[in-house]
């Protein structure tokens, strides 16, 4: 569906409308509501949603089943990166042409799932989704980190991986 700007010609006069253009049919944005109202969802045709096309969503941390503590520390780490930096890249392959990044817990949630310092920023890195599943993959690739970042010390030396 594309969007045009100008006169409606549904019958709704008004003068400075958004025009949807879908084919040869052109109508405003308050007809395809009106319409659709009186339409069931199972009537519609197949692809014709007939409605606005919503804005795509800001990308926001995902924060479903994270503790408090989890969430503010990710969103203070992507701010303060944003901030010096002015965008986001991946810590472990410095690259910043990917199109998502995720923070990974450098110990695993599953090693130390009551640790008191299990959510700590020290634990934390934003990574691109190639060097995320090279940390699961891989576990001996975080033992670099564990000791850059005196982690070993923190939840004990069980945690280098062989």
């Amino acid at each position: 569906m594309k969007i045009i700007y100008g006169i409606c010609k549904c019958g709704c006069s008004k003068e400075e409308a958004a025009i949807y253009s879908k084919g040869y049919k052109q109508f405003c944005y308050w007809r395809i509501n009106r319409e659709n109202s009186k339409l069931k969802r199972d009537q519609r045709e197949p692809g014709d949603e007939g409605t606005k096309t919503k804005a795509p969503k800001k990308k926001r941390i995902q924060t479903k089943g994270d503790p408090p503590e989890l969430i503010k520390n990710k969103r203070e780490l992507r701010d303060k990166k944003l901030k010096y930096h002015g965008y986001r890249f991946c810590d472990e392959c410095k690259m910043s042409n990917h199109s998502r990044y995720e923070f990974h817990h450098i110990i695993y949630r599953s090693e130390k799932p009551n640790h008191p310092r299990l959510h700590d920023k020290i634990n934390l890195i934003d990574c691109c989704d190639e060097c995320h599943d090279k940390f699961h993959q891989i576990k001996a690739s975080r033992n670099n980190l564990v000791l850059e970042r005196g982690l070993n010390d923190v939840f004990g030396q069980d945690v280098l991986k062989g």
